[in-house]
C-alpha cells in the first residue's frame, strides 16, 4: 500500500485514504460472483491529468493482482483493467 501512497502523492500531489474497508461482491466475466474487499482513495485530478491517472490503476492493477480498479470521476463510472495478457 506504500507504494500506491507513493505514486498518488507523487505524481498527483496528494492523497485521501480511509481507514475503513469496504466489503462487496461482483460478476465476473464468467458470471461468478466474486466477493472482494476494497479501499476507497480520493484523489484530486485535473482533466489532462485523468489518463496517467489510469495509466497508473492499470499499474496498480498488476502489483495488487487485480483484474479490475473501480475509478469514478464526477460521477461516471469505468473500470481500469489489467493487461489482458498479464
Amino acid at each position: 500500500w506504500e507504494w500506491l501512497h507513493d505514486e498518488l502523492f507523487d505524481r498527483f500531489g496528494g492523497r485521501t485514504y480511509g481507514q475503513s474497508l469496504y466489503e462487496g461482491e461482483w460478476r465476473s466475466p464468467t458470471g461468478n460472483r466474486i466477493a472482494d474487499t476494497s479501499r476507497k482513495y480520493s484523489v484530486a485530478v485535473a482533466d489532462v491529468d485523468l489518463d496517467s491517472l489510469r495509466e497508473l490503476l492499470v499499474e496498480a492493477c498488476l502489483t495488487f493482482h487485480q483484474q479490475a480498479i473501480y475509478l469514478s470521476v464526477a460521477g461516471l463510472v469505468e473500470f481500469i483493467e489489467a493487461p489482458k495478457n498479464a
